[in-house]
């Protein structure tokens, strides 16, 4: 996905026309964290769920579409397709 993260995407006319969407991306982070009561209790790794948010960020400029959840199942493959991040 790294690769496909390139000039054409992040043009000044894209920026105009995403920039709501990629808001609400953010909103549905904050949402998602608030909503976690292990967070408050533990503390929490964002890592994981702003990479989400990066994938879900350019899946919707390519296909209108996005992951629900870490555990989507789309999602799922494409980690298993070995995409950047290494779980450690």
């Amino acid at each position: 996905m790294r690769r496909i993260m390139t000039v054409p995407f992040f043009t000044n006319k894209v920026v105009h026309q995403y920039v709501y969407r990629w808001e609400d991306e953010v909103a549905c982070v904050v949402e998602d964290v608030k909503k976690n009561l292990e967070v408050a209790r533990s503390g929490i790794v964002l890592r994981m769920r702003l990479h989400l948010m990066m994938y879900n960020n350019m899946y919707r400029i390519m296909f209108d579409s996005r992951f629900e959840s870490e555990d989507d199942p789309l999602f799922v493959r494409l980690k298993g397709q070995g995409f950047e991040w290494r779980e450690e």
